[in-house]
């Protein structure tokens, strides 16, 4: 009987170590700089220390919340002890962040017969995929050439939330350890079980609901391969079906004639009112894209002619806008958000989501909204608008926007690559695809994640760039801008790059 007790409690004491050895070994305070030098900050290592061990979560992930019987596939990251140590990064101690959530789509909002005439207007080598929310369960529906298919797992919607506003925590600033293994995570729940079938290159068109309007999808990792879906997919997101449709058919309509004009906004001059930053980035990110476009009827606007009575006067007759100013995005009301642009006389040079909506832009194909959070509230119900819907409601068919937050200098390379793609005549999906690839391959810092808060809302159809012949002029001035932005030099539009 002694025998046996000692046997017991030797079997315990083993037990209690090696489990005091994996916490020690696993503790957010002793993680290691990776072996590529990227050093772990300590702002990050006080992120990782805001999560705790759930020894259960990934389980809860993937189950339903009335049954508890979990329904996680065989493979998933579940099933792994590594899945159980990332379980770690999935749910903080307490709330810290109690900013709203947008509510979600109901499962009714898209009814069958809406989602079948959108398979029908899909461009070839294309899907959808829709994404809603029924008693606490998160459904996706994929519309492809095939059919509509609502995709047999369906995940806890609240633990989904955690992890979506975990993974928006750990990327303010820059990202961290917890941002990669969160968007693993995010990528095991959403697209594991059904990309495979996808061939590599088939656009894809997310319709997120809720929290998921704040997912980089081009930027959701497969942990088996380590590559980001973007490398493999080129993806955008659209509010709902219907807006998808739309946006395609005015995409369609909108590229039967060439190129032919640009408008370019820079770094307005602020009323005093407002103590917000100049932004010196911004104003040498629009010279350098006038160089892109010279030749076309392109507008420049900056600092003080940057007013909201001249650019919404150009804005209906230019094919390309850019916009790089100051905006805010309103989380409660999407449509009370705004864009500071520069004050003229009475006019504060506030331009509200809700004036932009109601201006007419039948004749713009593209908007890019080079600004803070420009993408605020893309998975709401309701039909609320913000900064970028407002555009699509007036009739663009494509708004490049921003998830987050960045700095004023940080967008500056990828927009040029972005609009020289655009000049060739890429199709706005492709061509952010090449900008976000050559940002990422080119990042000083691993931590950097500028490129992935960028995304097209809209409808894109896709079409081939004009190849240019090698050594002619245009293509000897793309590659003089790309050169003198990695100088750092300054293009004035009217003036020749430097030879």
């Amino acid at each position: 009987m002694r025998g046996r007790r000692n046997l017991a409690l030797l079997i315990a004491g083993t037990c209690w170590v090696s489990l005091m050895a994996w916490v020690i070994s696993a503790s957010p305070r002793r993680v290691q700089p990776t072996t590529r030098g990227a050093e772990i900050r300590a702002r990050s290592l006080k992120e990782i220390d805001d999560f705790v061990l759930a020894q259960g979560e990934l389980d809860r992930f993937c189950s339903n919340p009335q049954t508890g019987k979990s329904v996680r596939p065989p493979g998933s990251l579940a099933n792994d002890s590594i899945g159980r140590e990332w379980c770690q990064f999935l749910i903080p101690r307490t709330p810290q962040d109690q900013s709203p959530r947008p509510s979600p789509r109901h499962l009714d909002d898209y009814p069958i017969e809406t989602l079948e005439q959108l398979q029908k207007s899909l461009p070839p080598k294309t899907v959808a995929v829709a994404f809603s929310v029924s008693e606490g369960l998160l459904t996706r529906r994929l519309i492809s050439p095939e059919g509509v298919e609502t995709l047999g797992r369906r995940i806890n919607w609240a633990t989904t939330e955690h992890a979506i506003e975990m993974m928006r925590r750990s990327l303010s600033g820059k990202g961290t350890l917890a941002t990669r293994i969160l968007l693993s995570i995010l990528y095991d729940g959403l697209v594991s079980d059904w990309i495979g079938g996808i061939a590599r290159g088939t656009r894809i068109f997310f319709l997120p609901t809720g929290a998921l309007g704040e997912v980089p999808f081009c930027a959701l990792i497969n942990r088996s391969s380590g590559k980001y879906l973007l490398e493999d997919y080129p993806s955008a997101v659209a509010p709902g079906p219907l807006e998808l449709i739309a946006a395609l058919q005015r995409d369609t309509a909108l590229h039967e004639k060439s190129l032919g004009s640009a408008l370019i906004v820079g770094d307005p001059s602020l009323s005093s009112r407002y103590p917000l930053p100049r932004l010196p980035g911004a104003a040498e990110e629009a010279e350098s894209l006038g160089s892109v476009y010279r030749g076309l009827d392109t507008r420049l606007l900056l600092h003080r002619s940057a007013t909201p009575a001249r650019v919404l006067s150009e804005l209906g007759d230019a094919d390309v806008v850019h916009l790089a100013s100051h905006a805010i995005a309103d989380t409660r009301n999407p449509s009370l958000s705004v864009i500071f642009l520069s004050p003229d006389g009475s006019d504060s040079g506030i331009l509200f989501a809700t004036d932009i909506a109601l201006y007419p832009l039948d004749h713009t194909r593209l908007v890019v909204l080079d600004s803070c959070r420009s993408l605020e509230g893309i998975g709401r119900a309701g039909g609320m608008l913000g900064l970028a819907q407002s555009f699509l409601f007036a009739g663009v068919p494509a708004v490049v926007g921003n998830l987050w937050d960045v700095n004023d200098e940080s967008p500056a390379r990828l927009f040029v690559r972005f609009h020289q793609e655009i000049r060739r005549g890429t199709d706005a999906l492709e061509a952010l695809r090449i900008a976000q690839l050559e940002a990422k391959r080119s990042l000083v810092d691993e931590n950097d994640w500028t490129w992935a808060g960028y995304e097209v809302l809209g409808g894109v159809i896709p079409r081939d760039p004009v190849r240019l012949i090698i050594g002619s002029a245009s293509q000897v001035r793309d590659q003089q801008l790309s050169a003198s932005l990695a100088a750092g030099r300054r293009l004035t539009p009217g003036r020749e790059p430097a030879e």
